[in-house]
């Protein structure tokens, strides 16, 4: 059951006063997944909250659209009706509650996979917010869908970093065909001096390709200690655990729950 304050400010949120519900989306806004689940909302009640947000949609006051957009993605009850609302608001006017769109429809995985088009299409937003969840929400829709390669590797030339450690962490859960445009985006990012070259290292540790041609700087990276690094060679090529570098990086992190099991002879998943 959700508990009294929240109640009283979803049933104010549907008021006719401008100020009471702009008050009570601004509190509801400071709730979370943890809270719905921890009362143990039920299903039932969620798809009535869900219900009233949706008839919200179209207020003229941004907080309670970026509200209705952000208590959606937190209840987690996907529809067609769902899907049609966090379409609209991807294109809304306020970029505050684009940002919540593309969130919620991240949140939302795989039944979000409608909405990969309308993503697509803001990939040249000029909130850098709202362009580094694009790859963030693919990732986490993680649909394998191979025409998103031209998308993700523009990202993974963004002027913003975490855009571009994004596009390339959602590569391994989107595109299962690794052309010569991808394994470029990706060898270009190992010299990057951001998260974007751990980025990359995790995609060469969870695709299966030829990625010899990127030892030389996966063994350079390692020497700068990344960790990501180290398990992408050791994932790759399970003999590089005997290579003395990399042998001794691991013995000095058995901190690690793999790379202890790396030197015990285990295959590692990640």
């Amino acid at each position: 059951m959700i508990g009294r304050n929240v109640s009283n400010w979803l049933e104010k949120i549907k008021s006719g006063n401008t100020e009471e519900k702009n008050k009570s989306a601004n509190h509801l806004l400071g709730t979370s997944e943890w809270y719905f689940d921890d009362k143990k909302v039920a299903s039932a009640e969620r798809l009535e909250i869900v219900k009233d947000l949706i008839e919200l949609q179209n207020d003229s006051d941004p907080i309670v659209r970026k509200c209705v957009v952000y208590l959606i993605g937190v209840l987690k009850m996907p529809s067609k009706s769902v899907n049609s609302l966090l379409a609209k608001m991807l294109k809304d006017e306020d970029e505050k509650v684009q940002i919540s769109a593309v969130w919620a429809s991240g949140n939302l995985g795989k039944e979000s996979a409608p909405l990969i088009p309308i993503l697509s299409s803001l990939s040249k937003h000029q909130n850098r917010e709202v362009r580094w969840r694009i790859p963030w929400a693919f990732k986490e829709i993680a649909m394998i869908d191979n025409s998103l390669s031209k998308v993700l590797i523009f990202f993974s030339k963004d002027k913003d970093s975490t855009a571009r450690m994004y596009a390339l962490d959602a590569i391994p859960y989107c595109i299962n065909e690794i052309d010569s445009d991808i394994k470029k985006a990706v060898r270009t990012a190992l010299k990057s001096k951001d998260e974007s070259a751990g980025a990359a290292c995790r995609v060469i540790q969870k695709t299966k390709f030829d990625w010899k041609n990127t030892i030389k700087r996966l063994m350079k990276l390692v020497k700068e200690d990344n960790l990501d690094a180290v398990l992408a060679l050791c994932i790759q090529w399970p003999e590089m655990v005997n290579e003395p570098i990399i042998n001794k990086w691991l013995n000095n992190n058995k901190g690690y729950w793999w790379a202890k099991g790396l030197l015990n002879g285990e295959s590692v998943k990640v």
